[in-house]
């Protein structure tokens, strides 16, 4: 087995390698965050406007794809990874996240100085295993939802409540702190 700086040094070689094909661009990353809002904005406007409910119910649907590709937009911003320009990326975290209803600054500080950092550490990060002994202590009922969130139709719940309520929706005075917070 690696050790960690030996796993740490494998992944700087790769990624010096992997420089020669990265051409920083802020073309190519506004391109698809304007064509995704546009899209968005359509989407939610025409589910107000238009009369027949088959029609609203596509569009929502359409808005909510939307949400989720901004998303993913607003995370490879937040990573400063979206555009050469760290303002623009900031900018872009903020406009993209928005439809999503997150902070982003909470956000970065969870997801970049807390995930990134120690990934499924218990107690730190979610996703993270149960001994069988943790599982059989819970009572019945969060058996049953943990078994439906560790399922596949139970990530989405999951991420509602687990995630995005109780940990990028609302600051909390336990948040970590990051340095360029």
């Amino acid at each position: 087995p690696m050790t960690q700086s030996e796993s740490c040094m494998d992944d700087a070689r790769l990624r010096a390698q992997m420089r020669a094909f990265v051409t920083p661009s802020a073309a190519r990353g506004l391109c698809p965050v304007l064509t995704h809002l546009a899209v968005y904005v359509a989407a939610v406007s025409l589910a107000m406007i238009v009369e027949a409910t088959w029609a609203r119910v596509a569009f929502a649907l359409l808005a909510g794809m939307m949400i989720a590709a901004l998303f993913v937009l607003a995370h490879d911003a937040a990573h400063n990874s979206l555009t050469p320009l760290s303002r623009v990326n900031r900018l872009l975290a903020y406009l993209c996240m928005f439809p999503a209803l997150h902070n982003p600054t909470l956000w970065r500080i969870e997801h970049n100085h807390v995930h990134h950092q120690v990934p499924n550490v218990k107690g730190v990060n979610s996703w993270s295993p149960m001994s069988c002994d943790e599982f059989q202590a819970m009572s019945p009922w969060r058996r049953r939802l943990e078994r439906f969130y560790r399922g596949g139709l139970g990530a989405g719940p999951y991420y509602l409540v687990e995630r995005w309520w109780r940990c990028k929706f609302f600051p909390r005075a336990a948040a970590p702190m990051a340095p360029d917070v």
